[in-house]
């Protein structure tokens, strides 16, 4: 979970909890991100691009290089369309608004189509 506000943070790990998920790394930028993504493997990692050192989307393509089948999925304040579209042509796996409830944001994801 990256995300440089720690209440965002805490909200959003209890959250997660009480849907019995584990939270098994925070990260407050993408430097920490990337460090604490390398001690770990987690599922998924939630990540807010608008993060305190500026690198979201950098930090984005770098996961997703380096760990091609964890998903990325963004979660940011700025849901316009043009940076829904960035940060799925960097490599995010899925966006979503921080308007969205913690139970759309903790849904699982649909299955992905056979075929």
């Amino acid at each position: 979970m990256v995300d440089d506000h720690q209440v965002f943070r805490k909200g959003l790990r209890d959250c997660a909890e009480v849907a019995g998920l584990q939270v098994v790394g925070e990260a407050g930028n993408g430097r920490e991100a990337l460090a604490v993504t390398t001690g770990v493997r987690p599922d998924v990692v939630v990540l807010d691009p608008e993060t305190s050192d500026g690198g979201g989307l950098a930090t984005v393509r770098a996961l997703s290089d380096s760990r091609p089948r964890t998903p990325v999925l963004v979660v940011s304040a700025c849901d316009d369309a043009a940076r829904v579209s960035e940060a799925l042509c960097t490599g995010a796996t899925g966006y979503a608004s921080k308007r969205c409830t913690a139970e759309a944001l903790l849904a699982p994801a649909p299955p992905a189509p056979t075929g």
